[in-house]
């Protein structure tokens, strides 16, 4: 979390005074790649936020921050469970330009993810907390509106594995806790 904090105070603050930025607020729906995840949870509602600073033309430096936590049964005993998904990206998107109003962009970033777990079970860890690094593709659909405000209809996927956890009796595999994330963004540009 240390690492997390350190970034996103890092980074919020050089959008700020870029000479062009924007910051928005995303929420979507992430759907789980992995079959074990979509079984235990399903997918359901996350939220971001993402920040970037023009670096030249279309070239943009990102930072995006989100969160997902899903309630979900464990498979066999039905036991209650928790997942909890804390992705930071740092990466590159570049835009392009349709018209005065619609851009068009694709970008590409490491993603470090941390994931809680909460189990209410007697044969599994209870808090099982691990991290791994990933990747992310990005791409979407701007609209700029009213001055400085614009929408984003975003298309996200993220791929992180982690490797399983271990507990006497309990059969483990590593898992992808990425998958696809689409929703809107709204955000400010400046």
């Amino acid at each position: 979390m240390k690492l997390k904090s350190l970034l996103v105070t890092l980074l919020f603050p050089l959008s700020l005074f870029a000479y062009q930025g924007s910051t928005e607020l995303r929420a979507g729906y992430f759907y789980p790649a992995s079959s074990v995840i979509r079984d235990i949870y399903g997918g359901g509602i996350e939220g971001e936020l993402e920040t970037a600073v023009r670096l030249y033309r279309g070239l943009h430096l990102f930072a995006n921050t989100g969160i997902f936590i899903k309630d979900g049964h464990s498979i066999g005993l039905d036991d209650k469970t928790r997942m909890k998904l804390f992705p930071l990206s740092v990466g590159l998107k570049y835009h392009f330009q349709l018209s005065c109003k619609w851009e068009f962009y694709l970008g590409t970033a490491p993603t470090y993810t941390w994931v809680h777990f909460h189990d209410h079970s007697s044969s599994v860890d209870q808090h099982v907390h691990k991290s791994a690094w990933g990747v992310v593709g990005k791409t979407g659909l701007i609209y700029a509106f009213y001055k400085a405000f614009f929408a984003d209809l975003f298309f996200d996927y993220y791929y992180t594995e982690i490797s399983g956890t271990h507990s006497p009796g309990v059969t483990s595999t590593n898992c992808d806790v990425g998958g696809f994330r689409t929703g809107l963004g709204l955000g400010i540009k400046y």
